[in-house]
């Protein structure tokens, strides 16, 4: 559970959230305990802490920085070094592997990934990508080159994204300083 991306989640989004949650029909289902394949850490995410406003979502930079931020993008795109995620130093600069064993659910043949650089280095991050490019990638999992993303990558969670709120993730995508790693 992402909760140190969802705390910034708008009062009338989270609203919107229980709307939901109680309009679906109860289901009875046994659910086994957790098992944790490894240390549970909730490092601190700066623009979740900061928190946004509805005033902010008149901006398509900070508009942005929300949907990145509550869809949790930055997670999965900022490497761990010694167990940490590295948001201060290397936001979004990816490099995060993402191995069978740590992710559920998805076929046998499957041997891992290692998430993309999202910073605006132009060989290494999106610096050369076109918006189109980027928003493709996001909503339909297919890369600059024409290949289909892999997993875990959710671009199928991303599809019905509207392309003002892409636009606006690629605006905020924009300003992140370019890393190489």
């Amino acid at each position: 559970m992402a909760a140190n991306f969802f705390k910034a989640l708008l009062p009338g989004d989270l609203d919107a959230i229980v709307v939901y949650l109680r309009s679906v029909p109860p289901v009875r289902n046994a659910v086994a305990a957790p098992v944790y394949r490894g240390p549970v850490r909730r490092e601190a995410f700066a623009l979740a802490d900061r928190g946004f406003s509805e005033a902010d979502m008149q901006s398509k930079v900070r508009r942005g920085a929300y949907l990145a931020t509550i869809g949790h993008c930055l997670e999965c795109h900022t490497p761990v070094e010694e167990g940490a995620l590295q948001f201060e130093t290397a936001l979004g600069a990816g490099g995060r592997p993402f191995l069978p064993s740590f992710v559920k659910g998805l076929p046998a043949s499957w041997t891992g990934a290692v998430s993309r650089n999202l910073t605006g280095h132009p060989e290494r991050g999106l610096g050369a990508w076109s918006d189109a490019e980027i928003k493709r990638a996001i909503g339909q999992g297919v890369g600059r080159d024409g290949r289909r993303l892999q997993e875990p990558m959710p671009f199928a969670w991303y599809a019905g994204i509207h392309d003002e709120d892409l636009d606006a993730m690629v605006a905020y995508l924009r300003t992140l300083p370019p890393l190489a790693r």
